[in-house]
């Protein structure tokens, strides 16, 4: 039993250092930050790679988001997610939400998509916002909540209701009534039950926490914070508002900066201060940074290796703050020895007290070890919707506490369990030493093992038994890894512990769920899980089997399962220097790195392949963290780092090597000699990539053309007169380099086409100077373009467009093969970024990744439509009456008509919106709606099967929503409707595009083919147009554009398309056909008869 400090021994210290609590502060997040804006209007505020804002600025845009969102219902008791990139929006974003009164939870959008639908179904949400960019987030997520995108269209956004000016100006959102304990911010840790947790902190708490901080950590007015930290972690809110409270500006970097080029992004913005992990402060070259005053360590346990490269360089602060209390709650301020900064200081804002870990009402003697409490107005409001959870580490007047010390009287109060297990060294610090449950931090991140075990078991139902564990093997100079331990009850394995490979969907079922630091880097098989003398797993023994394990290549293969392959040396250049740097930053020898080995196989994380972006800087080579993940294995990692050099420096060792694998097989097949010839001296080496097109871009792009034509489309932005036509060009060239699905052509070849992408193409950029108004002009260009645009051509082409009246529009030619409605806005958005001086980042993952994802789910996906379509015939096939120019209603399938002649046409009417359903998304909602006519329209036939327009995006891909390619598809929607009400159909309908996670990207005419259909087909879809067609752009600063579209007459839709537009207490509904499918008299009568149904529903 653990001695009392009844006994005696540091009795009277421990009162002393502890005698008081400080003081809550009775402080409102948006009134401080107001008082700062009105102190200094013109100081910056913010420098994004994005943007600059003044606090006056900030202050402007924040107040018109807020007068919007409030208009929308939000205000206090509500939480706002947030899911940006790293940007100046993203504080528009909070500060706004901050001054509804309602609470914002910052969300990483590179989360997996189970995981931040999880999230955000805790929360209760029904509106989030998100940027221009993640604007899919909420048909992906498939959840009832509004979605509001937040850009450069902001500046001149009409507001929706009159709002009070104020004297600076510009409007301001209606004061809300808070109190300092309403909430303000949620953030969500890893949870043992296999659900993330939600920690709840107040306005007061925050507010306390930079009264009693932001001076002893170094923020200050002139300060330059650079914003580091993920969103997905409480310091990233920390950072902010240090920041905003003391009038000092954050530094935000690119997603593409943060992890390529770390320090040469806190070079350029100046930064004076930054909080960092231990890990990533080792990546650094202090010199290298002479700017930098204050380094803020925390997240994880200092080294010596920190301390001593960076001590008399810069002011370090080693602090330490769980997520249940403000992001600090301990900080070593005024250590001035390496020996000391590895210590985690005192309380400040709170008071830290040792306790028995088995009995908190027993307060331990100074020097021992036990759990971590903290006390004081930091300490947060417990855990969202978890009360039970909440009382078991949120606990009031223990009775130490009560009793109180030599001197100083009781009191009482509400501390938290922290779980951390640690001492109080000489001078009174913190000395964190571990933990008492299963909670472990890797590289700063924290992990309760038991979600971990949760989710294995889950993907692994045939084990006995899954322990989670961090280890630190033999040789790992990079620190712990997360693995696994299988039970596999075989008595023949005499060999105790043996590395196990793990099936494909094991992998994906995690990604599924985990974020990729939470995925385990090895999973061991042992016969028996040991145990304790008690019973009780014995991680400890666990851990020592487990470090007793070398990182070493040659050690990991002879505890492989299976037959060890033959290693595959490197042969070219690129390769060997590829094989020196993962050596060097994985610390293990060259030698036994060979072609075929994964580099998080070796035992790296993201944190090493940020050290292999720098090291393989050093010697000029290029390759960025996304390539990393991209191409793991040191053999296609090679191909990549080989293309991204000038041509002549390119290993030439095997030309199909350096191709996607759906490229491999094509070269001979589709790039024939006459093909070529059109491309003038174009070989198969010039081919970066070959993909067949998916059957929706086949219909979008090629379907019903025989005429040698092409298909194409063009969008528009009008631009100030004063556009650099010199750098307009060069961002274009740029455009086309960051995204090669531009410069695609499409091939046709074995009856379907192909999407040829060359390394490199000429630019099409021509100025035309036109006599008629600009619209005249367009019309004319795009009319006669589309008159003679041949498929030997290239695709796309940018033209600027110039009349007398001195207008200047910018017109991008492009196939419907290349883009679809996400990605047209992403392209745009990166040209003016580019235009503005920004460099464009390599797409995370790019189109040939997708296309080769697709390939590899087939199978899995014909299996889920065969599920869902089996016993389907062409009588389950609606089709309304009129169709087909019959009387009688006779059913015709999709597609291009035959012949010549055929016309599209759109048919639209607006409609009161239908009142919401709980739980269900709108999309769903009107697809119900539209099975319900369908089935009366047959007169109340049950079944029904249409069509229904899906993002394709669906796959558990880093950054897929900002793929620029056609990932767009239909799928099929069958549904019993019988008696059903449309609330009951609602959930079927979304409980079928739920469950088939990434079988929404299956061409539709294969689902047809091979998911049981028996060769029937669905003519018509429904589309949910929740993304603005018209997306507003901020060319230059004043200036603000709308992108637009050319409709080409030529193109005629594949589907009977049914499109719903919200428009908030209105619905605008529209048929969009052809004359080959029906009248568009038949068609205004379709649509006055599904008014009247949908109205019916409100």
């Amino acid at each position: 039993m653990a001695k009392s400090v009844s006994d005696g021994d540091g009795r009277d210290r421990i009162w002393e250092q502890n005698s008081s609590v400080p003081q809550g502060v009775e402080g409102r997040m948006d009134v401080t930050i107001s008082s700062v804006v009105a102190a200094q209007p013109d100081a910056p505020a913010v420098c994004a790679w994005d943007g600059d804002l003044s606090y006056r600025e900030l202050d402007e845009l924040a107040s018109r988001l807020a007068v919007r969102l409030q208009s929308l219902g939000t205000g206090p008791g509500d939480i706002v997610p947030l899911c940006f990139e790293k940007s100046q929006w993203t504080v528009v974003a909070v500060v706004a939400v901050v001054k509804t009164g309602a609470a914002f939870l910052l969300l990483d959008p590179l989360l997996p998509t189970d995981r931040l639908r999880a999230i955000i179904q805790q929360c209760r949400s029904n509106l989030m916002l998100t940027s221009l960019s993640h604007g899919a987030m909420g048909e992906q997520l498939q959840l009832p909540v509004t979605v509001v995108t937040v850009g450069p269209s902001l500046r001149q956004e009409s507001l929706p209701r009159p709002a009070p000016s104020s004297p600076d100006g510009y409007p301001k959102p209606k004061p809300p009534t808070l109190l300092p304990e309403s909430l303000l911010y949620v953030v969500f840790t890893s949870g043992s039950t296999g659900m993330p947790k939600g920690c709840m902190l107040s306005h007061g708490n925050l507010c306390s926490a930079m009264h009693y901080q932001n001076k002893s950590l170094g923020f200050r007015p002139a300060s330059r914070v650079f914003d580091f930290a993920s969103y997905s972690f409480d310091v990233a809110v920390h950072n902010l508002f240090a920041t905003l409270t003391t009038g000092a500006c954050l530094c935000i970097p690119s997603d593409a900066d943060r992890k390529d080029n770390l320090e040469g992004a806190m070079a350029r913005m100046g930064a004076t201060l930054a909080n960092l992990t231990p890990t990533v402060a080792r990546l650094l070259d202090p010199d290298a940074l002479p700017a930098l005053e204050t380094l803020l360590l925390l997240g994880e346990q200092v080294t010596d290796l920190e301390t001593t490269l960076w001590c008399g360089k810069a002011r370090v602060v080693n602090s330490y703050g769980p997520a249940e209390c403000t992001p600090i709650s301990t900080a070593n301020c005024a250590a001035s020895t390496v020996a000391g900064l590895r210590h985690s200081g005192r309380g400040i804002g709170s008071v830290a007290w040792i306790v028995d870990p088995a009995d908190h009402d027993v307060l331990l003697p100074w020097g021992e070890t036990g759990e971590l409490l903290i006390e004081g107005p930091i300490v947060g409001q417990g855990y969202l919707h978890d009360p039970n959870k909440t009382a078991d580490v949120f606990v009031r007047d223990p009775a130490w506490l009560v009793r109180g010390g030599p001197g100083v009287p009781g009191r009482t109060g509400r501390l938290y369990k922290t779980g951390d297990l640690a001492r109080y060294d000489a001078d009174g610090n913190v000395v964190v030493t571990g933990r008492k449950d299963t909670q472990v931090k890797i590289r700063g991140n924290r992990i309760e093992l038991g979600e971990v075990e949760h989710h294995v078991s889950a993907c692994m139902p045939d084990v006995t038994r899954v322990v989670a564990e961090a280890i630190l093997p033999a040789g790992a100079e990079a620190g712990h890894i997360l693995v696994v331990f299988l039970q596999t009850d075989d008595d023949d394995q005499t060999d105790g512990i043996r590395l196990v490979d793990v099936e494909d969907e094991v992998a994906s079922g995690l990604a599924r769920h985990l974020p990729p630091y939470m995925i385990p880097t090895l999973f061991f098989a042992v016969p028996q899980i040991p145990l304790t003398l008690t019973g009780k797993t014995n991680r400890k023994l666990l851990r020592e089997m487990g470090s007793s394990f070398s990182m070493d290549r040659d050690r990991i293969a002879s505890h492989t399962m299976g037959p060890e392959r033959a290693q595959r040396a490197p042969r070219t250049e690129t390769e060997r220097t590829l094989q020196t740097l993962w050596a060097r930053v994985l610390g293990i020898d060259g030698s036994s790195i060979g072609l075929d080995d994964n580099f998080f196989r070796l035992g790296a994380d993201s944190i090493t392949a940020m050290k292999l972006v720098a090291e393989a800087r050093k010697v000029n080579v290029q390759i960025s963290v996304a390539d990393i993940f991209r191409h793991p294995v040191l053999s296609g990692l090679a191909v990549v780092t080989a293309s991204a050099k000038p041509r002549n420096e390119t290993d030439r060792n095997g030309v199909e090597d350096q191709h996607h694998p759906s490229t491999k097989g094509a070269l001979d097949v589709v790039i024939s000699p006459g093909e070529l010839h059109h491309r003038g001296p174009l070989g198969p080496e010039d081919i970066k990539e070959i993909l067949p097109l998916s059957d929706m871009q086949e219909s979008l792009a090629v379907e019903g053309l025989s005429d040698g034509l092409q298909l194409v489309d063009y969008f528009y932005l009008d631009l100030p007169p004063s556009t650099d036509l010199a750098r307009l060009e060069h961002s274009c060239r740029h455009l086309l380099e960051a995204f090669p699905v531009l410069r695609a052509y499409l091939l046709p070849c074995a009856e379907k086409h192909w999407m040829v992408i060359p390394r490199a193409v000429d630019l099409i950029f021509r100025i035309i100077e036109a006599e008629s108004d600009p619209d005249a002009a367009l019309a004319k260009f795009c009319l006669d373009d589309i008159a003679t645009f041949g498929r030997h051509q290239t695709i796309v082409g940018f033209f600027v467009l110039r009349t007398a009246e001195s207008a200047t529009r910018l017109v991008l030619r492009i196939s419907h093969a290349q883009y679809d409605g996400i990605s047209i806005g992403v392209l745009f958005n990166a040209l003016i970024l580019s235009y503005q001086g920004t460099p464009l980042a390599p797409e995370p993952t790019s189109f040939a990744d997708y296309t080769a994802h697709v390939a590899r789910t087939r199978d899995s996906a014909v299996t889920y439509w065969r599920g869902v379509l089996q016993g389907w015939s062409s009588s389950s096939t609606t089709t309304p009456a009129g169709t087909s120019h019959e009387e009688d209603g006779l059913r015709v399938r999709a597609g291009a008509p035959q012949g010549v002649g055929a016309q599209s046409f759109r048919v639209s009417r607006e409609v009161a919106t239908p009142k919401p359903l709980a739980g269900i998304t709108p999309a769903s909602h009107m697809s119900a709606a539209w099975a319900v006519f369908l089935s009366r329209l047959q007169d109340g036939d049950g079944e029904v099967v249409f069509g229904r327009l899906v993002s394709g995006r669906n796959a558990a891909m880093p950054g897929l929503e900002a793929t620029v390619g056609c990932c767009v598809n239909v799928v099929p929607v069958r549904v019993d409707t019988g008696s059903a009400s449309v609330r009951e159909v609602a959930s079927a309908v979304q409980e079928q595009f739920v469950s088939m996670g990434d079988a929404d990207s299956l061409g539709f005419k294969e689902v047809v083919d091979k998911g049981g259909g028996g060769g029937a087909d669905f003519f018509s879809c429904t589309q949910h147009q929740n993304v603005e067609d018209d997306v507003s752009l901020t060319v230059e600063r004043g200036f603000t554009s709308t992108l637009r579209r050319f409709e080409n007459p030529r193109r005629l839709p594949y589907f009977l398309y049914v499109i719903s537009f919200p428009r908030g207490d209105k619905t605008g509904l529209q048929i969009f056909a052809h004359t080959g499918m029906l009248s568009v008299e038949r068609a205004e009568e379709l649509l006055a008869k599904f008014c009247l149904f949908v109205e019916g529903l409100s």
